[in-house]
C-alpha cells in the first residue's frame, strides 16, 4: 500500500535555531537582570543548590554560570559581567518570591463542594495552528485510503473547546490562548528572510532555493529559504507571541499546553503506522551548557527556579499522570536521549527546556499523549468527535478527544480540588 507524502515530524525533534546574537536564543531579547536583584533573601544555599542539580542543570552545566558561595551566589550577567544575589539563611524567615501565579495552596481558599476549581486561573494553550497552517508546521498528514487529514493544531483547539465549558462550571476562570487557528504572532515567514539567509550561511549554503516542492524530501526543504522563514514564523515567533500574552495579560495560576505526539516513521514517501502508543509529561528543567550559556535563557532559568515553578508543576504532573494514564490507559514514553532529567521516580515525567515551558513565568505542564501515527490513533481520529461510546478499531470507547478532556479535568480536579488537600509539592 503506498501513501501520499508525510509532512509529520516528531513532536519533540526539532531543536534551538542554528543562529543567535549576544549569547541570546532565536529571536530572543536582553534580559532585565535587575528582575532578579528582586528574589534576594527569597532561597536558601541549600534549596538552591538541590533545584539546580536535580531539576534544572544536565550535570555541571551551571557551574560556568554560577559560583555558589556560604552566603550568596555570582550569576553571570554577561560575558565579563556578574551580579550577586543573597541567599536567604536557615531560620530566616526571608521575603516571599513575587510572582503573578498562584500556588495551589492559595487558591483552595476559593473553592467549594460544587466548585472544586474555584478560583483556578487556567490558561489552555492548544500545541500548533492547524487550518491553513497545518501542512508549514509539519503536523499534518492523509492516507491514501480516502481518510480524513490528521492535523494537530485543529485536534489541540477541539479538546480545548471541549475542556472550557467543563472546566468553568467547575469554577474555574479558563483563559484560552488561542481560540483559533489564526496566529497569535503579526508575523509571518516573509519578515524572516534575513534570519533564513543568516542560518543557511552557517550551513554553508551562500546561494540557497527559495522554495521547496510539496513532494520534496525533509533534508532537501531544510536547504530553502522558505522553510527557514516558516520555522521562525509558527515555532519561534508564535511561541514568544503566546508567552506575552501568558506573562502580560492572562497571568494564570497554571497553563496546560495540549499536544498530540508522534513518532518518526522512515521514507516520508511511503510511511507505514507505528506500532506505539503511549503517553508522557514534561515540565521544565534539563538546561545543557549551551542553553545555560545563553543570557535569556539563563535569566528565564533563574525566574522559574526563584519563583518556585518547579513544585508546583511537580506535585500537579503527578496527580495528572495518575488519572490520563486510567483514563486512556497508555503506558509511559521512554525518552532515549541525554536531553531530559527524571525529577520523580514516575515513568510519564521528565524534565526538559522547550521555548514555551520556560517562557511561560508560571506553573506549565506539557501534555503529550496519543501517538498520531499510530493506527490505533489514527482510526480514532477518523471516528471524530461523538457522544458515548463506539466500537472504533476493535474496542468501545468514547471519543479520543473526550477521553483526552476527561482524563484533564480529572486530574485537576484530583489536585486542586479537596481530594487533593493531603497533596504537597
Amino acid at each position: 500500500m503506498r501513501f501520499p507524502l508525510l509532512l509529520l515530524t516528531v513532536a519533540i525533534g526539532l531543536g534551538p535555531s542554528l543562529t543567535f546574537a549576544q549569547n541570546l536564543s532565536a529571536l530572543g531579547t536582553v534580559p532585565d537582570w535587575s528582575r532578579v536583584s528582586a528574589y534576594a533573601n527569597t532561597i536558601t544555599r541549600e534549596a538552591f543548590l538541590e533545584e539546580m542539580r536535580e531539576v534544572y542543570s544536565i550535570g555541571d552545566a551551571y557551574q560556568r554560570q554560577f559560583k555558589v558561595n556560604e552566603a550568596s551566589v555570582r550569576i553571570r550577567t554577561g560575558d565579563d559581567a556578574w551580579m550577586e544575589l543573597a541567599f536567604r539563611q536557615a531560620g530566616e524567615q526571608g521575603q516571599a518570591p513575587k510572582r503573578y501565579w498562584r500556588p495551589r495552596a492559595e487558591i483552595i481558599a476559593d473553592r467549594t463542594a460544587d466548585r472544586p476549581l474555584g478560583g483556578l486561573r487556567i490558561a489552555l494553550d492548544p500545541g500548533h495552528l492547524g487550518g491553513k497552517w497545518a501542512r508549514m508546521e509539519e503536523r499534518w498528514y492523509v492516507m491514501d485510503d480516502g481518510g480524513k487529514a490528521v492535523t494537530e493544531g485543529d485536534m489541540t483547539l477541539l479538546v480545548a473547546q471541549l475542556l472550557a465549558p467543563r472546566l468553568t462550571a467547575l469554577g474555574a476562570t479558563v483563559l484560552p490562548v488561542r481560540g483559533t487557528t489564526k496566529p497569535t504572532t503579526s508575523r509571518r515567514p516573509k519578515d524572516f528572510l534575513a534570519l533564513a539567509k543568516e542560518d543557511l550561511a552557517v550551513m554553508g549554503l551562500t546561494e540557497p532555493e527559495k522554495t521547496y516542492a510539496p513532494e520534496a524530501p525533509p533534508a532537501e526543504r531544510r536547504k530553502t529559504l522558505q522553510w527557514h522563514q516558516e520555522r521562525y514564523f509558527y515555532r519561534l515567533s508564535e511561541i514568544r507571541a503566546r508567552a506575552r500574552k501568558v506573562n502580560q495579560q492572562l497571568k494564570p495560576d497554571v497553563v496546560l499546553c495540549l499536544h498530540f505526539n508522534a513518532e518518526a516513521w522512515g521514507d516520508p514517501s511511503e510511511p507505514a503506522f507505528v506500532p506505539r502508543n503511549h503517553l508522557h509529561f514534561l515540565i521544565n528543567g534539563a538546561y545543557n551548557m549551551a542553553e545555560m550559556a545563553r543570557e535569556d535563557e539563563r535569566h528565564q532559568l533563574l525566574m522559574r527556579l526563584l519563583q518556585g515553578t518547579h513544585a508546583e508543576e511537580r506535585a500537579l504532573a503527578k496527580v495528572m499522570a495518575t488519572h490520563m494514564a486510567r483514563v486512556t490507559q497508555l503506558p509511559a514514553y521512554h525518552y532515549t536521549t541525554n536531553n531530559v532529567k527524571r525529577p520523580l521516580k514516575n515513568p510519564y515525567i521528565y524534565a526538559r527546556n522547550l521555548l514555551a515551558n520556560r517562557l511561560f513565568e508560571c506553573p506549565v505542564l506539557y501534555f503529550e499523549p496519543y501517538v498520531m501515527n499510530c493506527e490505533d490513533v489514527y482510526e480514532r481520529v477518523q471516528a471524530g468527535l461523538y457522544e458515548g461510546k463506539r466500537l472504533v478499531h476493535g474496542l468501545e470507547r468514547p471519543s479520543i478527544f473526550h477521553e483526552y478532556a476527561e482524563g484533564v479535568v480529572k486530574g485537576l480536579v484530583a489536585y486542586y480540588g479537596p481530594e487533593g488537600d493531603s497533596q504537597t509539592p
